[in-house]
């Protein structure tokens, strides 16, 4: 009787360490399959990081070619027809300026023209930062100009 409790004892003892390193084994792989889905997890974090990084250098690179794009045709608009163009314009005629400068950005759309919309927006930006000079000189929102205020007298306008 005592061999056969001994026997009992050994098969528990023998299924107990079974049981135990199949655990164990099993925590394992539990552990070997968190572990590669960390990884992944932090894959595809540096991977969407580096994107949103390189997106963010170009829109920087796209910014920076904008303002000078803008700068250098604020520069030919002054060459072309001076710090008072259109002379003397006030903000009324820059106002129709700006309108077909407009325009021109929408056609470039219409037209599928990637070229000539960069030209156009540039062109448009400029002529608002003409307006901009304009409200920090502290010029008139009403135009200057001495004929067109004449045909406005005339009119009975003023």
């Amino acid at each position: 009787m005592g061999n056969v409790k001994t026997k009992r004892r050994s098969r528990q003892v023998n299924f107990n360490d079974a049981l135990q390193g199949l655990r164990e084994r099993g925590e394992g792989q539990f552990a070997k399959v968190e572990k590669a889905k960390k990884a992944k997890a932090d894959r595809e974090k540096a991977r969407e990081e580096a994107t949103q990084q390189r997106a963010q250098e170009v829109i920087r690179a796209a910014r920076a070619d904008f303002l000078s794009g803008i700068t250098a045709e604020r520069g030919r608009q002054i060459s072309k027809w001076g710090d008072g163009f259109p002379d003397p314009g006030g903000f009324d005629t820059m106002a129709a300026v700006l309108s077909e400068e407009s325009g021109e950005v929408a056609r470039a759309i219409l037209d599928g023209d990637r070229a000539n919309l960069r030209v156009e927006l540039i062109q448009t930006a400029a002529v608002c930062c003409r307006m901009y000079e304009q409200l920090v000189r502290g010029e008139s929102l009403r135009s200057s100009n001495k004929a067109q205020l004449a045909g406005m007298r005339e009119a009975g306008a003023l």
